[in-house]
């Protein structure tokens, strides 16, 4: 058999497969990277569906909180009630004025909520600091 070129058949297959339109060439190679991108993002995707909560709260990060003997006198630890309504629900520490206003009247209260991979064990500082400006501090778990 002769094909358009004029060669056979065996001469056709021995000269190799025939080269494709550069147009076929390059939709091809865009498939492939198109397939190549949706099943790295498919893994992306998947990856942080079984990730996200640790990347959320990020406990490892945490650091040990201090120990009852090192906080402060003038921290009052105040505890929300649990499901049974005992001790045991969200701590909050309540660090009153340092300074009263010169006017008598009551100080305003700061009310201080940390970030993640943080306890209110790190924000004692901080929170001496707003004490001695004359606010009430109140840091909550």
């Amino acid at each position: 058999m002769i094909n358009t070129r004029g060669d056979t058949g065996a001469e056709a297959a021995a000269s190799g497969p025939a080269k494709l339109p550069l147009g076929k060439r390059i939709a091809r190679r865009l498939v492939r990277l198109s397939m190549l991108l949706g099943i790295g993002y498919v893994f992306w995707a998947v990856s942080l569906y079984f990730m996200q909560d640790s990347i959320l709260f990020p406990r490892s990060m945490t650091g040990a909180p201090l120990p009852d003997a090192v906080i402060p006198k003038q921290v009052q630890r105040l505890w929300s009630a649990g499901k049974t309504g005992e001790r045991g629900g969200t701590e909050a520490w309540l660090i009153n004025a340092a300074l009263p206003n010169p006017d008598g009247s009551p100080s305003p209260l700061v009310v201080f909520f940390h970030g993640n991979a943080e306890l209110i064990d790190d924000q004692l500082e901080l929170a001496q600091v707003y004490s001695l400006m004359g606010l009430h501090v109140l840091l909550v778990e």
